[in-house]
């Protein structure tokens, strides 16, 4: 029987990013993952929270990747 790995850490690091840059928008910030550990994943529902939080707006603010 095989157990499905815990990646509740992705959801630390989605809600760390998204309080953090909407306390300093010209921060700099490092998310350090493993590898397969869902660093993608991670930016991508961070950069939507932004959006559903209001913190960028999408006639103002482009997100480059």
């Amino acid at each position: 029987m095989s157990k499905e790995p815990d990646y509740s850490f992705q959801d630390d690091a989605v809600s760390a990013i998204s309080k953090a840059y909407s306390e300093n928008k010209n921060g700099r910030y490092l998310v350090v993952i493993p590898t397969g550990g869902g660093k993608t994943r991670v930016a991508v529902r961070a950069v939507n929270k932004l959006f559903d939080d209001r913190v960028l707006h999408p006639k103002n603010d482009l997100v480059l990747w």
